[in-house]
């Protein structure tokens, strides 16, 4: 996990820079930092690198973590360094290669080459995938540039985990993926059908009222909110709403129960009140 925190985590600190050195630069040197951006961020990230990774054998994110490189060799990491730049300033700056390969070459060639492109792009993500699957087995080589230049990333300082470390971490693990999951179903659950399934299939069997205070008032009231009813509607059902309140409820939940009856209500049309 500490291994691809550092990832994470190195990325993100290149950002950071690189968004303090735009905002340094911004009223001096306008069209260059917008125009050269890429070339920028590459810099930004080989001086970020070659301070960590050549100097002291280890990336700042991976020092914070307390992991460093075993056996660093300079060769090693020198070609890690320009192969991690390489890679992210080709990436940026694809767009702009296209574009200067369309207007010297056919559109047939660049149709091939946008095609060739994509194979790529579609074959690295697949190793990338199988690295990380190898990851998990074997806990080396969290990228795959890493197990490319062979930087086997190890802990800094003897590892010193308790039980109740573990179980912390553990339920960290499980509340945060309980909270994602969470997160990622609420959108496709409908909360007021589901709200008034409960209403109408369980409150209603209690032995004790959940009901207005005002149900007794007939069809003085709004069913659903129990005041004086706005623009009364009369439902299928005989009971009175707030036009509101029931077409509100009649678009979130087209199956949705009279709150007093348990009624589907069906239909509604206007009331005039005396």
């Amino acid at each position: 996990v500490f291994q691809l925190d550092a990832v994470l985590y190195e990325e993100q600190l290149t950002n950071s820079f690189v968004r303090k050195v735009s905002d340094a630069c911004k009223y001096m040197f306008t069209n260059v930092s917008s125009t050269l951006r890429p070339e920028i961020k590459s810099l930004l990230r080989f001086i970020i690198l070659h301070q960590g990774l050549l100097q002291k054998g280890t990336t700042f994110s991976q020092s914070m973590l307390g992991l460093k490189i075993k056996s660093p060799l300079k060769r090693k990491l020198l070609f890690f360094i320009l192969l991690y730049v390489a890679t992210k300033w080709l990436k940026e700056r694809e767009d702009t290669f296209i574009d200067i390969i369309s207007r010297v070459c056919r559109p047939q060639i660049v149709d091939f080459i946008r095609k060739i492109i994509r194979l790529s792009d579609v074959a690295i993500k697949v190793l990338a995938l199988w690295n990380f699957m190898i990851f998990i087995l074997h806990g080396r080589y969290p990228t795959l540039l890493e197990r490319i230049a062979g930087l086997e990333v190890v802990p800094s300082r003897p590892k010193q985990f308790t039980r109740s470390s573990d179980e912390y971490t553990n339920q960290e693990i499980l509340w945060n993926g309980f909270t994602e999951f969470t997160m990622f179903v609420l959108p496709f659950l409908n909360i007021v059908s589901l709200k008034n399934w409960f209403n109408s299939s369980i409150l209603r069997h209690l032995p004790f009222h959940f009901g207005s205070p005002t149900e007794e008032m007939g069809l003085s009231v709004c069913a659903e909110c129990g005041t004086h009813p706005t623009h009364p509607q009369l439902a299928t059902c005989g009971h009175l709403f707030c036009y509101y309140c029931v077409s509100a409820n009649k678009m979130a939940d087209t199956n949705y129960p009279c709150p007093k009856c348990h009624k589907i209500v069906e239909d509604y049309q206007q009331r005039e009140m005396n």
